[in-house]
């Protein structure tokens, strides 16, 4: 390999590692089927991506040590979730991608500028995360699910009391103030996730991990 110049911004090897009491790595891969490469979509806030040093907009270029250039979407998340609980990824910004193109540079994990970061270690003990809980969509089992969604259909659980399903009625007559029908509550929380997923999903591949 020819030397790397001494200017040359440095790729990132982030070895990331996941946590007992966190769901998935805390990030989304993106990417757009008119353009190549798998992006970094958004990073949740104290999540053990964030930790290993993962951006939004790196492009992934290695996935354990594997180039993924000419790999489709769904085999970059077979390859990801290959390993189980901890994943390395060799990514850059905008600006190295930039930069080693232009100079027909191929970027490796070998590299002698590649900058290693790893996702702190914690223990179930440790619940210092739980203040943050996990915003974006995220993968369980054989889809995506999201965490507000669970949080949604539990409060609706404790709308419905009697075996006919319907919700509480108030001494008035009305229904309570924080009482709604459950079919109400469904129709509106369906309609709203399934127009997210429309207007983040449309002519893209895009999934949480």
């Amino acid at each position: 390999m020819d030397k790397i110049p001494d200017d040359a911004p440095a790729p990132r090897l982030c070895h990331l590692l996941k946590w007992p009491d966190f769901d998935g790595y805390g990030f989304n891969l993106h990417g757009e089927k008119t353009k190549p490469g798998q992006y970094i979509g958004k990073v949740d806030k104290d999540s053990p991506s964030e930790m290993a040093g993962l951006k939004a907009h790196d492009r992934i270029i290695e996935v354990n040590g594997t180039n993924i250039s000419n790999e489709n979407h769904k085999q970059v998340v077979q390859r990801i979730k290959a390993v189980p609980n901890e994943t390395k990824l060799l990514v850059v910004d905008d600006k190295a991608e930039e930069y080693y193109k232009v100079r027909n540079i191929v970027i490796t994990g070998t590299m002698p500028n590649v900058i290693y970061l790893k996702t702190p270690i914690r223990s179930e003990s440790d619940t210092s995360s739980l203040e943050h809980a996990p915003e974006t969509l995220l993968l369980n089992g054989d889809g995506p699910i999201s965490a507000t969604v669970e949080e949604t259909m539990g409060t609706m659980a404790h709308h419905q009391s009697d075996e006919d399903g319907t919700s509480h009625i108030s001494d008035s007559g009305s229904a309570g103030s924080s009482s709604l029908p459950v079919t109400q509550l469904f129709f509106y929380y369906f309609s709203s996730g399934l127009l997210y997923f429309l207007i983040n999903n449309y002519d893209n591949d895009s999934v949480s991990v």
